[in-house]
């Protein structure tokens, strides 16, 4: 090792004592080129790749007289290999005088012992998994760590279930909570707020073009199986239920709205947001359509310009030149719609 430091420059934290050196790929040939080119290291060191590891299984309270002869008879009787599967490590078992076995398994092989679940040895059944080298403490259920470790700053469990704080093996409850993500979002729930924002800004930005965006924001809602409500899902929900309050206003505020009115309300809704309605008027300024949709303003404004006659000149046509098509069509339907409902002859003629 200590030729290797004074050779190269290695920070501490990427070599053990071992001597074995954790770099990235690209840098690997010229760590590589460094050795080769020093003849004391080049005697000394050997450069190569960490190989592949295999995937491991891992067989439950083993009692400690059991041999690893047992173990591989066993297994070999409902697996096609011939060698004998590498014994990684053991665990200290759940019950007195048993321990866990984790063996080093080929992939396809792992894949049949999935599916048997449990192995007889010494006329006694097993049950048996993959094993995952990830570390997780089962106190706090955060990972990297284990329990009664020093890493792990609680002595009340939370459960790995629900969350709450109780041992996972007596969770009773039906509902799944990860108490990682809780804290996570607990921590940055003013985030959701800015996350929705930016959601709609993009959607307003790309008005032509047909959008379906998914986010997983972690609220809870009984709109959505949930028995309780937080902020995250009051904040997700205030959308949907704008959005249906509009669909019961544009279908006559009917309770029940059908399939259809919700694909034609989605059409008008999308023609707002698309089409800029206004009207430019020399006399008046800029005058929104909606102006005219809306009572209250129209009955607290009926001294206003907006009432009496409304004269329109060659200026006010080619000041409103991009909007002609708009206003046209739509006039056209409003024409359309009154016909249908007037009875008077001379009036529909006039029209």
């Amino acid at each position: 090792m200590m030729l290797l430091q004074q050779a190269i420059t290695v920070p501490k934290k990427d070599y053990n004592s071992k001597g074995e050196v954790s770099c990235k790929e690209k840098e690997f040939d010229q760590l590589k080129r460094t050795i080769e080119s020093n003849d004391s290291l080049k005697k000394n060191i050997t450069v190569r790749l960490p190989g592949k590891r295999l995937p491991s299984l891992i067989i439950y309270d083993l009692p400690n007289d059991t041999t690893n002869k047992d173990v591989q008879t066993a297994l070999k009787a409902y697996t096609n290999m011939q060698e004998d599967m590498r014994l990684r490590f053991k665990m200290k078992g759940r019950r007195e005088g048993t321990s866990h076995w984790v063996l080093e398994t080929p992939g396809e092989v792992l894949h049949t012992l999935k599916q048997l679940k449990k192995i007889p040895i010494n006329w006694s059944m097993y049950q048996m998994k993959e094993f995952f080298h990830v570390k997780r403490c089962s106190t706090c259920q955060a990972y990297g760590h284990t329990a009664f470790s020093k890493e792990c700053k609680f002595t009340t469990p939370f459960c790995g279930c629900c969350g709450y704080r109780h041992h996972s093996r007596s969770c009773r409850s039906e509902d799944s909570n990860c108490i990682n993500c809780y804290e996570s979002n607990r921590l940055r729930a003013q985030d959701v707020s800015t996350t929705l924002q930016e959601i709609q800004e993009i959607i307003t930005s790309l008005p032509e073009e047909k959008i379906i965006i998914g986010a997983d924001l972690n609220g809870h809602s009984t709109l959505w199986g949930y028995r309780s409500n937080d902020n995250r899902g009051k904040i997700q929900t205030d959308a949907l239920e704008a959005r249906v309050r509009k669909y019961h206003q544009l279908s006559g505020s009917h309770y029940r709205v059908s399939v259809r009115q919700i694909i034609e309300n989605e059409h008008k809704l999308r023609l707002e947001s698309i089409l800029p309605l206004t009207m430019k008027s020399n006399k008046l300024g800029e005058v929104k359509l909606s102006t005219f949709n809306d009572k209250d303003n129209w009955e607290q404004n009926e001294s206003s310009e907006l009432n009496k006659s409304v004269s329109v000149n060659s200026d006010d046509i080619i000041a409103s030149k991009p909007q002609i098509p708009i206003i046209t069509y739509i006039s056209g339907y409003s024409c359309h719609i009154t016909l249908k409902k007037l009875i008077v002859n001379i009036v529909k003629c006039s029209l």
